[in-house]
């Protein structure tokens, strides 16, 4: 889809001022702003925007991810009809006001100045009309269930958007390659804590990286229930709880990080035992020689 920026583009304060930003993401939401149409978003691939910058896809996509997580952007995927393929997917901007909403710790924005067009009540975020541009906002509770799947994407992802639900089905196929005494997972429904925390860490960490902490679990007695000192069995809403999650991809039970602790520990035990020989050796030497 052709893309036309308007002549204007709109950085806030708030999004100026993040020193969690780096200056290119903050060029990025410039953009964005000067690509938006009447509703408050564009249709810009990241192809488009990689071009435009000389960079790689790859590091649009870590761009779009880190102002979304900052509640500066949000994403939409617009599937094709009767279907679950993707065709596109909507940029929007997203309100200061509902970034509260959020919980996003962001800058208070610097007042207006009297030269300023005024702005209405409730409007907060560009569109664009014209030469010029002015704020308007609408509903946009729903935007913020949409998922941005940057990360999740990693081959070719704007010429071939890959669906959430196939992802999805790629972690329960993995999961239940598992050993058969850890129970099988049956689905990952919309609208449930084992889904948006799946959702949570495929935006975070990518897929390749989820289902690298799943084979782990293969080398965990203890996380497949053989361990003689518990009866615990990992399930999966244990797994993808994020406390949980960063322990078992960092590898912290598997047997062979156990065995190297086991080893450094008789290691340390054994060099004290030695060293406590020496200096027995050495004072039994002096009270020979003193007598």
């Amino acid at each position: 889809m052709a893309e036309n920026p308007n002549y204007y583009s709109i950085l806030p304060a708030n999004v100026r001022y993040d020193d969690r930003l780096k200056a290119n993401e903050k060029l990025l939401y410039s953009e964005i702003t000067a690509l938006a149409n009447l509703h408050g978003y564009c249709y810009a691939s990241n192809s488009y925007f990689a071009k435009l910058y000389g960079v790689k896809k790859d590091t649009v996509s870590g761009w779009i991810n880190k102002l979304c997580k900052f509640g500066y952007l949000s994403t939409e995927l617009i599937y094709k009809k009767n279907s679950r393929e993707v065709e596109s997917r909507k940029i929007y901007i997203v309100p200061n006001s509902d970034k509260k909403d959020l919980g996003e710790n962001c800058p208070d924005p610097i007042p207006q100045k009297e030269d300023t067009p005024p702005i209405n009540k409730g409007e907060t975020y560009p569109i664009n009309i014209g030469e010029g541009t002015r704020y308007k906002s609408e509903d946009n509770n729903t935007r913020y269930n949409t998922t941005s799947i940057n990360n999740l994407l990693h081959d070719d992802e704007d010429e071939n958007l890959h669906n959430l639900e196939k992802v999805l089905d790629r972690v329960m196929d993995t999961w239940n390659k598992l050993d058969s005494n850890i129970p099988r997972l049956k689905s990952i429904s919309p609208n449930t804590k084992r889904y948006r925390l799946t959702k949570l860490c495929l935006d975070e960490y990518g897929i390749d990286y989820l289902l690298g902490a799943i084979n782990k679990i293969n080398y965990s007695k203890f996380l497949q229930g053989y361990s003689d000192r518990s009866d615990f069995v990992i399930n999966y809403d244990w797994f993808i709880d994020p406390n949980n999650f960063s322990k078992v991809s960092e590898g912290n039970y598997s047997d062979s990080k156990k065995e190297a602790v086991k080893s450094k520990r008789h290691s340390d035990c054994k060099e004290a035992i030695d060293l406590a020989e020496r200096m027995r050796q050495e004072r039994f030497k002096r009270i020979l020689g003193q007598g």
